[in-house]
């Protein structure tokens, strides 16, 4: 009777032995296993989604006519050619009648962070800006002119600043002022870009 109880007794302890020493780190495993296997699925099914909302933006993108991606690509490009559009603003400028004596640009600048605002979260556009300084000499009707060309043009030329300097002298005397009078300007201009990375532009002048 008591070899039978004591050998219930080293039983039982084998038991115990197994569970603590095989059972239950092989169940811990099974688990870790089945956590990998869940975060595994659920990165397929993350990257299933994100290609689905891949495939429909490139259908989406693939519907929209060459002409129409042309125009908003030169609209608001990638990114700032400088030399370019000094090039667009001096030729606009003689179009109009207007005398270039200095063109200059600034550094780009660029887009800025997203931003919290009492609690609510303002997102950058991603736009980017350059801002162009032209001193220019002509008639206030040739100035207007220019203002004209630059609400035409194919991207954006916004006026951020004007300034009206002082009539021209003749050779005879200081014009009477009037449209026809030669006066001088001084206009900032500014161009956009959609990228975070824009081309230097230098503080060079013509």
């Amino acid at each position: 009777m008591r070899y039978k109880l004591l050998s219930q007794i080293v039983l039982i302890l084998i038991a115990f032995v197994i569970i603590f020493s095989y059972v239950k780190p092989t169940l811990l495993s099974l688990r870790d296993t089945q956590d990998e296997i869940f975060q595994y699925t659920d990165a397929i099914n993350k990257i299933s989604q994100l290609n689905q909302r891949l495939s429909e933006l490139v259908q989406k993108r693939n519907s929209i006519p060459s002409s129409d991606i042309s125009l908003l690509e030169s609209y608001l490009p990638s990114s700032i050619d400088d030399m370019k559009i000094k090039a667009d603003i001096t030729k606009m400028a003689k179009e109009s009648g207007l005398t270039v004596s200095s063109l200059s640009s600034e550094d780009p600048v660029l887009p800025g962070n997203d931003v919290l605002f009492e609690g609510e979260r303002i997102v950058s556009d991603g736009t980017a800006h350059v801002d162009f300084t032209v001193d220019l000499s002509g008639s206030y009707e040739s100035l207007k002119n220019l203002i004209q060309l630059l609400e035409q043009n194919r991207y954006p030329l916004e006026i951020v600043e004007l300034t009206f300097g002082s009539f021209i002298e003749s050779d005879d005397a200081i014009q009477v002022a009037s449209e026809d009078a030669i006066a001088a300007y001084t206009l900032v201009l500014r161009t956009y870009s959609y990228s975070s990375h824009n081309t230097s532009s230098n503080n060079s002048s013509l």
